[in-house]
């Protein structure tokens, strides 16, 4: 105990070694209604707390029920491929939490919470995601060369830009154009992905893995809608004569369709525990934004992504609002609140998701849904320092206060080279020996992340200026 309240006095900026405290991300916030004795003495946080679950619970309707089905009504409105719609609309589908925090973390606290989310939710969904998935496989799940290479190839190359470009703990327009390019050429792989798959094919005969290459059959569900991903069956893709799948335009499942209603309540115990805490959100959601999945609203889908967009950006100010003072009170750094708390809640969707499709037997699909939400993970760090250094504040530059984010940045390429180990090892099998090292790995960095952000490990935070006596 007397440690954590050192460690909290030091990080609230009451100790006498230095006087280079930074201001703390709980004052680019509105004034909070207790004081920070109520919050830890009387246990006032514990409102913070509930109230930060609920966000998660409540960004995940929203996802679900109305921001997807509008990015899958857009894709298939201006007749993209199942490729590119996959990439771009369907991977923001998954990953608006974490570009939502992003942008408030950039526009907002000017601090590392944002960075730190992103990059702890890439190395949950790589590590944590597919030790879950490993794990919940009740058969031999047999996974492709292609889509894990293709994948990992650019994830590997945007963790490279990212190292870089945080490495001076600076972040200029440049810098963050050249994450934004990387996703665009990762978009145009995606048009010519056949193409590529036919040369890929070439250089797998020879190296003997053409019977686990793969055809784009097997990955390209990986990132449509998050709650009808999991029931797909394998005939999004047409076959041609040579073998691979011909790309077709984007088709959402719901076309035919009237989704279920909210009203009614599910069989299962839990479920209706969850659907009684959801239910005034639901309300709340229902009245204020056109379903485009019913008929009567199909018409209406651009104003659906537009409420949503809304929505999901004031849910994810209030969640990091409310984080950032959980953080301030107990003297968490701002780093390790997004690499942990934020970083797994934000990623609940795919791994619910991820789980799913993997029990039933779509390995593929599993991991490319992880791989694939993690490229984009990297464009929404990259837009909104674009956007600032070019747009809000031209010639200005985003300012990394955690030198440890660059060693936290570094562990990501070593869980690329242990997921692409993991899968060697186990001949190309996503099973449950494969996921429990996956997962321990993932528990070894989390430790390792927090205690070098605390400052067991070295001093790599400002202290945190005090606000309150």
């Amino acid at each position: 105990m007397d440690h954590l309240l050192r460690l909290s006095d030091r990080r609230l900026g009451f100790s006498a070694a230095r006087n280079d405290c930074v201001p703390p991300a709980i004052d680019e916030f509105p004034a909070d209604f207790m004081t920070q004795y109520q919050r830890l003495h009387q246990a006032g946080v514990t409102i913070h707390l509930l109230v930060s679950c609920y966000m998660f619970l409540a960004i995940t309707l929203v996802c679900d029920n109305y921001f997807v089905p509008a990015c899958e009504a857009i894709s298939y409105r201006l007749g993209l491929q199942e490729h590119v719609a996959g990439a771009t609309f369907m991977a923001g589908g998954s990953s608006i939490p974490e570009l939502a925090t992003a942008f408030i973390a950039v526009f907002f606290t000017q601090g590392d919470i944002g960075v730190s989310t992103i990059v702890g939710s890439a190395t949950y969904n790589m590590l944590g995601i597919i030790g879950f998935s490993g794990i919940a496989t009740g058969m031999v799940v047999y996974l492709s060369v292609w889509p894990i290479f293709r994948d990992c190839t650019f994830y590997a190359l945007s963790i490279a830009i990212l190292i870089a470009v945080i490495s001076d703990g600076k972040v200029y327009w440049y810098e963050a154009s050249m994450i934004l390019l990387l996703y665009i050429v990762y978009i145009v792989a995606m048009v010519f992905d056949t193409r590529l798959q036919a040369a890929g094919f070439t250089l797998a005969q020879r190296l003997n893995l053409a019977h686990r290459f793969g055809t784009p059959e097997s990955d390209r569900e990986e990132r449509t809608s998050l709650l009808s991903r999991g029931d797909k069956e394998d005939d999004l893709s047409q076959s041609s004569d040579s073998g691979y799948a011909t790309p077709k335009i984007y088709t959402p499942e719901w076309l035919d369709s009237e989704p279920e209603s909210f009203f009614e309540m599910p069989e299962s115990d839990v479920r209706r525990i969850f659907w009684v805490l959801a239910l005034p959100t639901s309300v709340l959601l229902y009245l204020t934004i056109p379903d485009c999945r019913q008929k009567r609203w199909r018409s209406w889908y651009p104003v659906s992504f537009v409420l949503s967009v809304a929505y999901i950006g004031g849910m994810a100010y209030l969640l990091v609002w409310m984080v950032t003072i959980i953080g301030y009170t107990f003297g968490i750094p701002d780093t390790v609140m997004g690499l942990t708390f934020l970083a797994i809640g934000t990623s609940l969707p795919d791994t619910v998701v991820s789980v799913l499709v993997a029990r039933k037997g779509h390995g593929d699909m599993a991991v490319s849904n992880v791989v694939g939400s993690n490229i984009f993970d990297m464009f929404a760090l990259g837009l909104p320092w674009f956007i600032q250094t070019v747009m809000a504040a031209p010639g200005s530059w985003i300012t990394i206060n955690s030198s440890g984010m660059l060693f936290t940045a570094l562990s990501l390429l070593f869980g690329i080279v242990l997921v692409l180990a993991a899968v060697v090892l186990s001949g190309w099998q996503l099973n449950r020996r494969m996921g429990a090292a996956c997962l321990a790995v993932y528990v070894l960095f989390a430790v390792l992340a927090c205690l070098y952000e605390t400052g067991v490990f070295g001093d790599f935070n400002p202290d945190i200026c005090p606000i309150e006596a």
